[in-house]
């Protein structure tokens, strides 16, 4: 599981930036629910504070933001297309199990300003013609 949500880093939103958190589905609820069970995969910057970024339209931007995402997954998905990663389990008797584990991207959890991000979608949906910058279909 993955999760990204902007923090904060200074007054008034002046600088954000993007944690990609990751975590494995296979332990339990209450244990998914602790964030000592969250790792950072890595942060993506935020892309008002990028050198020349004033001159950037909105599809440049979003471009740089899908590469950056790009970048901090690359290693996940090496895995993913592998043959999978030995790993050693032990039973309640200490005896020793060396099982293949298979890891899957099973979803991405983030907000409502997130997702557009990733999706592609307008940040705003306030007069917006259609859902995404490139759909051509009209929402009305």
């Amino acid at each position: 599981m993955k999760f990204l949500d902007a923090a904060q880093l200074a007054h008034l939103n002046s600088h954000t930036m993007e944690p990609l958190m990751m975590t494995l589905s296979i332990m339990v609820r209450d244990i998914r629910n602790d964030p000592k069970a969250w790792r950072p995969i890595g942060y993506i910057e935020d892309s008002s504070r990028i050198t020349g970024s004033s001159t950037m339209t909105a599809a440049e931007k979003l471009e740089d933001y899908h590469y950056m995402l790009g970048y901090l997954l690359e290693e996940v998905k090496s895995v993913i297309g592998s043959a999978g990663l030995k790993w050693k389990f032990y039973d309640d008797d200490k005896k020793e199990y060396l099982q293949t584990l298979h890891f899957r991207v099973m979803m991405m959890v983030g907000d409502t300003k997130g997702a557009d991000t990733w999706a592609g979608r307008y940040g705003s949906h306030w007069n917006t013609k259609s859902l995404s910058r490139d759909c051509t279909m009209p929402t009305k």
